[in-house]
């Protein structure tokens, strides 16, 4: 009898497959205006797979314009890209401290 278990994924495949959203959100987001939600689905994904400088630097274009402009994103998004570059912070410091 076949197992019913699914393969699991590489690493390798995992993060290409994190990249290849990150960059059709990239894209979306550039169709679209610029739309903070997508600028953030973009940036989450980078984050996912490693990418923290473009992750972070996304996060910030988002908190920047928004700045600019209040009626860019919601707060909760806001919030949300806050906490994405608190967290990559975060890995910044425990890589220093176990590197």
């Amino acid at each position: 009898m076949k197992s019913m278990q699914t393969p699991v994924e590489s690493a390798a495949a995992r993060i290409s497959r994190l990249r290849r959203v990150a960059e059709r959100a990239e894209r979306d987001c550039a169709a679209n205006g610029g739309r903070a939600d997508l600028l953030l689905r973009a940036a989450l994904h980078h984050h996912a797979a490693g990418d923290l400088d473009i992750a972070r630097e996304q996060a910030e274009a988002l908190i920047d314009r928004a700045d600019d402009d209040p009626a860019y994103a919601p707060l909760w998004l806001i919030r949300q890209a806050r906490d994405l570059i608190a967290r990559i912070d975060g890995a910044d410091d425990a890589s220093r401290v176990v590197g």
